[in-house]
Order: C-alpha cells, then structure tokens, then sequence
C-alpha cells in the first residue's frame, strides 16, 4: 500500500500546475460574476473560498490522472467490445481488498473538499451521494472508451468514499462552527467506525488478494526475484560493432529486470522458433550461476527449466535460452500483429547511459 500512496503524491506534484491553470480561470469568471451581480464578500472570505476551489480543483485533476482518464486515447470500438465482455457477476465477489480499500480513500477527500468548494446551502448526504455516483459514473463510462477496465465495484465504492468524505467535513463543520460538538464528534467516529466495517464486510466477499497471492505461488515469472537477479555472473551487450562485457551490476541488473518483465507479460504472444541467430542491431545476453525455472502466470504451457543463459534481442523481443552447454536449446519469437513488439525505452535509456560513462 505504501507504493500506492507514493504513486499518488507523485500525480499530485504532477498535477498541481493544469490545476493552478484550472483555478485561476474558475477564480476570474467568478470575481467577474461578483462584480457584475453587486455581491459584497469580504476579502478573508473570499479568499477562503479560492483556496477550498484550488484544493478540490487540484484534487479532482489528480483524481483524473490517477484514473487514466488524462492522457487516455479514446476509441468507440473500445467500448463496444467493453460491453459484449460484460457479464453481471455479484459485486466484489473475487475482488481485491486493497484495489477496494485504495479506492476508497481515494474518494474520501473528494467528498470532503466538495462542500468546502462548491457553497451550497442544500447540502445533505443524498446529493453528496449523487455528486460522487455521477463522478465516478463518467468516470467509468469514460474508462470504456479509454480499453480500461470499468467495474461496479467499482462505482459503488466510490460513492461510498465521497459520502464518507461528506459525513466527515459535516462533522469538522459542526464542530469547528459552534455546533453540538459532542454529537458532532460521534458523529464523526461513527462515520469511520461504518467504512471501516464496510470494509470488513466487504473483506468476506473480496478474496482477490488471497486467490492472486496463491496463484503467483505457482508462477515464477521473469526478472524480479531476488535470488534469480544475484545469480547472474555475466551480462554482454552484443551490437554490429561486437561484444561488449557489462561489469555494472546496476546496469545488468536493471536491464534484466526490464527485459524479464517486458517478456512475462507479454509471455501469451509468444511462439517456439529455431534458436538460429540472424541479423541483429541489440542483443543483451545474462548468464547464471545456477539453472534457472521460469513459468508464467499468462501462459500456463510455457516452462523454460535449467536455464543458464539467456539472450534477449531488445529490438523485436526475440529470446533465446539455454543450459549448461553453451548452446541454446531453443527460441521464443513473439508475434501479435495488432501490437507489434514496443523495445522497451527504459533499457535503451540505461545502456545509453552506461555506453556514455565508458566514453
């Protein structure tokens, strides 16, 4: 959970300038409509007011990055195969527990910046309801179109963390602005002793993490063992010019992992091919200490065993592997003409960086 957070505090940095651009439109249009109505606010209130807007600006955008809905590319044809995959199944039955509780502090905020930032004196827990179902439906609606994934899970937990946020500031409302602030504060212990309990409920229904945990048991993958990545002895870089030894154990490593990674997941488009070289422009070669077993999670009849060398062509995803021998034993060739092979820049970045502190 903690690399989540990280991730989110990240799109918040990210975020915070489209959000001041956002801010200062909204701020200009609404001194205009003061100005031309003759409404008198005063200065400390007014100002109170642009910064609840710029928090729950930023916050919305961030919430807009999080979700992929900024920078996402939409399609139509998307979103009807989206919906022929549709099957109704019952809510959070083999979800993720985590995924379920991330999204829902996720939305806590946005439910408790929403009154702050839009005044309105109607206000109540069921159009705080609406507020965050509409939200979070034209967010899923617009994830069809973007080939994500769009869930009812999704959806009702959403809602349920905008209300959650809403119940919160009513309770800090009240007791910050002379209330009943003993009933205001069990008011608010209520509010989170109730999502809280949610959760547990819900903990019943949402066996994802356990289902996911059993399953990776059985799947070693490729490039992100630690064992796996401290046998490596000896890593090459191949190019037209020659071979060239790579004695960095940062730079192997991190180009293992990438390549590993990039082949597992796209281990389901992969093919058994003669293990003959041809041309080549980059090839990146590891060997081991000791065989190596690898079986992947999204092609359960691919097993590579007694692996002591791998080369990885890092143009057209091409792997070959081997044993003890020295020779490779045979080759994997990938193949999805819809989504040919993408070299993997983090690598390319990494060896252009290693090739330039040799020079």
């Amino acid at each position: 959970m903690e690399m989540y957070f990280s991730i989110g505090f990240g799109y918040l940095e990210q975020t915070l300038i489209p959000a001041v651009v956002v801010w200062l439109m909204a701020a200009c249009v609404q001194r205009a409509l003061l100005c031309r109505t003759h409404r008198a606010v005063s200065s400390a209130k007014f100002a109170g007011q642009l910064g609840a807007e710029l928090l729950f600006i930023w916050y919305t955008v961030a919430i807009l990055k999080i979700t992929g809905i900024i920078g996402m590319a939409f399609r139509l044809d998307w979103a009807r195969n989206a919906v022929r995959a549709f099957r109704l199944t019952v809510p959070f039955a083999g979800g993720s527990m985590l995924m379920i509780t991330l999204n829902l502090l996720l939305f806590v905020p946005f439910g408790f910046l929403l009154p702050m930032a839009i005044r309105w004196e109607r206000w109540n827990w069921r159009w705080a309801l609406l507020a965050g179902f509409g939200t979070s439906l034209v967010i899923e609606t617009l994830q069809l179109f973007g080939g994500r994934l769009s869930e009812i899970d999704d959806l009702i937990i959403n809602t349920l963390g905008t209300l959650t946020g809403f119940l919160l500031w009513r309770a800090c409302h009240r007791i910050l602005h002379g209330g009943n602030r003993s009933r205001a504060l069990l008011a608010g212990t209520a509010t989170v002793l109730s999502a809280a309990l949610v959760l547990f409920g819900l903990s019943f229904l949402a066996n994802g993490d356990q289902i996911q945990a059993a399953e990776d048991a059985l799947y070693t993958e490729m490039g992100h063992r630690d064992e796996e990545l401290n046998a490596i002895v000896e890593a090459y870089l191949y190019t037209p010019e020659g071979r060239m030894k790579i004695a960095d154990e940062g730079i192997y490593s991190c180009c293992y992992s990438c390549a590993g990674l990039d082949f597992g997941n796209a281990a389901g488009h992969y093919v058994q091919t003669a293990a003959e070289i041809l041309e080549y422009d980059r090839l990146f070669e590891v060997f081991f200490a000791s065989p190596q077993r690898y079986t992947f999670y999204n092609n359960h009849e691919l097993v590579l065993d007694g692996v002591s060398h791998l080369l990885f062509d890092l143009d057209n995803g091409t792997v070959w592997y081997g044993g003890d021998g020295g020779d490779f034993d045979g080759a994997l060739r990938y193949e999805d003409k819809e989504h040919p092979f993408q070299p993997d820049e983090s690598i390319a970045e990494t060896i252009a960086e290693w090739e330039q502190a040799r020079t």
